[in-house]
C-alpha cells in the first residue's frame, strides 16, 4: 500500500469519529435506516456464514490478530525504533479501518432508539416499587425452587448441557418474537467463547462479536 493512501486512511479516523457522533444524535434515523434496514441483512448473512460451526470464528480471528501483531512487532522492532512516526501512522491506520468496520457491522446500534422507548416501558420507578418487585421475585424463586427439589435447603441440579441451554434460548426468543417483533431472528449462531476464563475475570457472561455476529457465551459460568 502506498504511503499516500496510508496517510489518507489514517487521517480519515477523525472525520469518521465526528460523523458517527453527528449521526448518533439522530436515533430515529439510525433506527430506520441502519438498525431496521442495513443491519438485519448484515447480521443474517454472517449468522448464516458462521452459524454452522460449533467453534467461535470470531475468537479465532481475535487470536490470529494478536499473533500477527506480536509477530509484526518482533520482526520490525528495529524499523519501529528508527521510524516511530511511520509506525504510529500504521497504528492509526489500523484503528481507522477497525473503527469503520465496527460501526458498519454492528456499532451504529449503540445510537438507535433505546429498547425501553421502543417497547414503551416505564422509565422511572420509586424505591417502594423496586422493593416490592424484588420481594416478589424472591418469593417466586423460592416457590419454584421448592416445586423442583421439594426441599428448601438443597440446590437445584440442572440436568441440561450448555448446548441444550442454547437451544432453549433460541426457542424462548421464538416465543418472545410472537409478542415483540423486535426479537425475531433467523440463523442461530451461539458459541462457547474460547476466552471464557478471561471473560470470567472481566465479569462478563458473554458478548456479541461485532465482526462475525456470533453470540459468545462464557462457558465457565455455572449452569
Amino acid at each position: 500500500m502506498k504511503n499516500s493512501l496510508k496517510n489518507w486512511i489514517a487521517i480519515s479516523l477523525l472525520p469518521q469519529i465526528l460523523l458517527v457522533k453527528w449521526l448518533g444524535s439522530y436515533p430515529e434515523l439510525i433506527e430506520a435506516y441502519y438498525s431496521k434496514g442495513i443491519y438485519p441483512v448484515i447480521s443474517q448473512f454472517f449468522r448464516a456464514l458462521f452459524g454452522w460451526s460449533t467453534i467461535s470464528i470470531g475468537d479465532l480471528l481475535y487470536g490470529l490478530l494478536i499473533l500477527i501483531t506480536i509477530r509484526y512487532v518482533v520482526l520490525h522492532w528495529k524499523i519501529i525504533k528508527t521510524e516511530p512516526k511511520a509506525f504510529l501512522r500504521d497504528v492509526v491506520l489500523v484503528l481507522s479501518v477497525t473503527y469503520f468496520t465496527f460501526h458498519i457491522m454492528w456499532g451504529f446500534n449503540y445510537y438507535r432508539i433505546p429498547l425501553a422507548k421502543s417497547l414503551e416501558l416505564k422509565e422511572s420507578y420509586t424505591p417502594s416499587e423496586l422493593e416490592s418487585i424484588t420481594k416478589s421475585l424472591i418469593h417466586k424463586t423460592n416457590e419454584l425452587q421448592y416445586q423442583i427439589i421439594k426441599d428448601s435447603t438443597k440446590v437445584v441440579d440442572f440436568p441440561f448441557k450448555q448446548e441444550e441451554f442454547f437451544k432453549m434460548t433460541y426457542d424462548s426468543y421464538i416465543s418472545l418474537g410472537t409478542l415483540y417483533p423486535q426479537f425475531k431472528y433467523e440463523n442461530v449462531s451461539v458459541k462457547k467463547s474460547l476466552f471464557s476464563t478471561l471473560l470470567s475475570y472481566m465479569g462478563y457472561g458473554g458478548y456479541l462479536n461485532p465482526f462475525t455476529n456470533e453470540a459468545q457465551v462464557n462457558a465457565k459460568v455455572p449452569n
